[in-house]
């Protein structure tokens, strides 16, 4: 019997209890379908790694509503038990009204669980909530921070800024987040805020006590070594192993070696025998 896919009820139910989530990146189909494999409880259709490490832009803010759709249409459809999340584009969710349009129609057309918003934006999150749209927060490092300051900066680095972030994990959990992303800040920081808030926390560079943990996929797969954030940790070297057969088949192609007579359709021998008289 396959395991049973989490739902938002579940999600808020592990609060309080021992299990860890567990949460990375898919941007299409195979990525959904191998973290499914591995029983990863949710996935994540993030507009930055999709625009720079899907379609190879060098602008992680260029993902469009009916891109982020179509990933995510990908996703769903490998993503078997996996709670699927995606992430609002960057300036899609300026204002309530706007916010709300375009939440309306990622979550409608995309088939996705939940909506992923970051920075903030308590007013414009609590419009969509209240509208039947699920929503998981983000505080600490988003990425209009990282676009401001071109690089991943630690937040809540004193009390006086972590109960800053607090405040702000308050105004989500107010606004009607089922859970929030805690990036980039002090284990001591994501420890006080998970413990003052009813909802879960999900880190990624936010230490041990968070309900869950986030990476993006292709930082662990070693597939981004540029990119060498402390909270990374490398699973695999998968660009070893995919370049070092690409290498073998060229070897063998040029050798002759590929294809032999196991990767090849003969004709029947009478057929054969007309073509050759």
């Amino acid at each position: 019997m396959g395991r049973t896919k989490l739902t938002i009820a579940d999600i808020r139910g592990l609060k309080n209890t021992d299990y860890k989530i567990t949460a990375l990146t898919a941007q299409d189909y195979f990525s959904a379908k191998f973290a499914d494999e591995a029983e990863i409880d949710a996935v994540v259709v993030n507009d930055v790694s999709y625009s720079c490490l899907n379609l190879g832009r060098t602008n992680g803010f260029a993902t469009s509503v009916d891109e982020i759709i179509e990933a995510t249409k990908a996703v769903k459809r490998g993503s078997g038990a996996c709670f699927v999340i995606t992430s609002m584009p960057f300036g899609t969710f300026a204002d309530k009204k706007s916010g709300l349009k375009n939440a309306m129609w990622i979550y409608k057309e995309s088939g996705c669980d939940a909506l992923h918003v970051e920075g903030g934006r308590a007013k414009v999150i609590a419009e969509m909530t209240k509208n039947g749209i699920p929503v998981l927060g983000h505080i600490g490092v988003t990425k209009v921070n990282i676009g401001q300051t071109g690089k991943t900066q630690l937040k809540g680095k004193t009390a006086k800024t972590a109960k800053v972030l607090l405040a702000e994990a308050r105004e989500l959990e107010e606004a009607g987040c089922w859970g929030i992303v805690l990036e980039c800040m002090p284990t001591e920081a994501a420890k006080y805020i998970t413990e003052k808030i009813g909802i879960v926390t999900v880190g990624i560079g936010a230490g041990i006590h968070c309900n869950g943990q986030f990476l993006v996929a292709d930082d662990m797969l070693g597939c981004t070594p540029e990119f060498g954030a402390k909270f990374v940790k490398r699973y695999a070297n998968l660009p070893s192993y995919i370049v070092e057969a690409y290498s073998r088949f060229k070897e063998e192609v040029q050798e002759a070696e590929f294809p032999l007579a196991n990767n090849s359709y003969k004709m029947k021998d009478d057929e054969a025998a007309k073509l050759k008289s």
